[in-house]
């Protein structure tokens, strides 16, 4: 069975980066829109079999649930990111889960087409594939399998850090770069980098809705 697993942070919280551009109430839209958009591409891949938040929250949790999503709590307070991966990773080994797939809350571009490309990487146990970020030092997808091969790592330089950890381990590391994958929107700059790919998601609507955009221009090839 393949897990996907999406740690939440406080959405009150979260984004502060985008300050400059939005109010509070704003950016917690925000995050639940870009989440809804993630959570339909990732239900049209077929080999995902259960989508698992991981959140601290239960106001927020209890949001996601309505969705339909299964919701994962941590005590109140919450641990850091990776220590709420791994409250998820072993809650999905007792579950049978055979391999998992994490990703962050946002990642307004991702695609079913993305994430099954990704996957194809990791058809023969054990092994990690990992998605960069933009900038090629974050870690945009994590997938293991098994869930447990190497212990998430993310934070600054994650994405070398994961590659050590599966080195040192003698795991078989791929690397799947896309653009589906790669941008997150924590800055002004994402913001205007995500505005140059063709998209009708409800993200796109929404910060059309709040006039962060010009006009479209057609992007080269």
């Amino acid at each position: 069975m393949t897990w996907v697993v999406i740690p939440l942070k406080s959405p009150l919280q979260a984004k502060q980066r985008l300050a400059p551009l939005l109010t509070s109430t704003q950016r917690r839209c925000l995050v639940f829109t870009m989440l809804s958009d993630m959570l339909a591409a990732l239900r049209a891949v077929e080999r995902i079999e259960h989508i698992l938040v991981v959140t601290p929250l239960h106001a927020d949790g209890k949001i996601l649930e309505s969705w339909g999503i299964e919701v994962l709590y941590e005590r109140e307070g919450g641990a850091e990111e990776n220590g709420a991966i791994e409250y998820a990773t072993k809650y999905c080994l007792q579950a049978g889960g055979e391999e998992m797939l994490v990703l962050p809350g946002d990642l307004p571009l991702l695609t079913a087409e993305a994430v099954e490309t990704l996957l194809t990487w990791g058809k023969d146990p054990p092994v990690v594939v990992l998605a960069p970020s933009r900038d090629g030092r974050g870690t945009n997808a994590l997938f293991r399998s098994p869930p447990d091969v190497i212990p998430p790592a993310f934070g600054p330089d994650s994405f070398s850090r994961h590659q050590h950890a599966a080195h040192k381990r003698g795991i078989p590391c791929h690397i799947h770069t896309s653009t589906a994958l790669s941008l997150d929107l924590d800055t002004p700059e994402d913001v205007a980098c995500f505005w140059q790919y063709p998209h009708t998601t409800h993200t796109h609507r929404q910060l059309q809705a709040w006039h962060l955009f010009s006009e479209p221009q057609e992007r080269d090839e």
